[in-house]
């Protein structure tokens, strides 16, 4: 047992003189190690937001037209993901209270009718629109 004290005892007073007599070494393997630990830290970081933006390109993939299997009938339940809400609207403050029914100065000065002149260029552009996708239609 004293034995055993003995040799570990000489063994930290072999590293207290190596650290002593090597300071120079010793600082620059410090340094090193330190920047090791530093790099791979980034690299690790790196690599997860990586994989978040693949996540979310597989999530594009799975959901585009291209690769669905909607057309079939057959939709591959590991393959659908359900994605995040694209907008969210922001809070709405109403500048005035808001009543169901108005009257009549309230829509006369809120409310301006339409002039015939747009009724009818309207009425044009949707006949045209009519038009062009019954002429697709088969």
């Amino acid at each position: 047992m004293i034995d055993l004290k003995s040799k570990i005892g000489d063994i930290f007073k072999n590293i207290q003189e190596f650290f002593s007599n090597n300071r120079k070494a010793v600082i620059i393997i410090v340094c090193i190690l330190i920047f090791i630990l530093i790099l791979s830290l980034l690299l690790i970081l790196f690599s997860q937001k990586k994989d978040n933006t693949s996540y979310s390109e597989t999530k594009r993939t799975v959901l585009s037209s291209k690769n669905s299997d909607f057309k079939s009938g057959k939709v591959n339940a590991d393959k659908l993901q359900i994605i995040d809400e694209p907008l969210y609207l922001p809070p709405i403050q109403f500048s005035r209270e808001q009543r169901k029914i108005w009257e009549k100065e309230e829509v006369d000065y809120w409310y301006e009718p339409p002039a015939e002149k747009d009724m009818e260029e309207l009425h044009k552009q949707n006949k045209k629109l009519a038009d062009k996708i019954l002429e697709a239609a088969p």
